[in-house]
């Protein structure tokens, strides 16, 4: 199951304006809103074009969801011309739940399902800067220990350890 294409779903093209997203979302709420159409399938088109609303209208998750519309686009194309020699090797096949009269589904697994969008924001970045800082400078200090210890002409006992320092 892929992600919904809300620009598909509200009818607009990719580099729509707010104003452009705004209109389109109140032309099918007419439509498709509850107090107007009182149907099933109707109140699941709304929620579905609310949240394309809600997500395309705000700046920060239009640019999360375009990132993400992106992979799943390019992980399509992918398996759209990869070739499976074994089919079923390695994936679990759909079988039928121990308890009686309960289905439930297994997930088929793909190399590719594996990769996610990196997470480049700010914070992230700074987190993995400072966690390599702190491992660099632990292996310095342990290479500096060992060269400490094996270079020194006299042997130092174990409990005068901190005479290093």
């Amino acid at each position: 199951m892929g992600l919904i294409d809300y620009y598909e779903l509200l009818e607009i093209p990719v580099n729509a304006t707010g104003d452009e997203i705004t209109t389109a979302f109140r032309k099918f709420a007419r439509i498709y809103h509850p107090d107007v159409n009182p149907s099933d399938e109707a109140e699941q088109r709304f929620r579905d074009l609310y949240m394309a609303y809600s997500v395309l209208s705000d700046p920060l998750e239009r640019r999360k969801y375009d990132e993400q519309l992106a992979f799943e686009k390019r992980k399509r194309e992918a398996n759209q011309f990869s070739h499976d020699p074994f089919p079923n090797l390695g994936r679990p096949q759909r079988r039928g739940s121990p308890v009686v009269g309960i289905e439930h589904e297994t997930q088929e697994y793909n190399i590719i399902e594996l990769e996610r969008p990196v997470d480049a924001s700010p914070s992230n970045l700074r987190r993995n800067l400072i966690l390599h800082f702190v491992i660099i400078l632990i292996f310095l200090f342990l290479l500096w220990l060992i060269f400490k210890l094996t270079t020194d002409p006299d042997p130092i006992p174990p409990r005068s350890f901190f005479r290093l320092f």
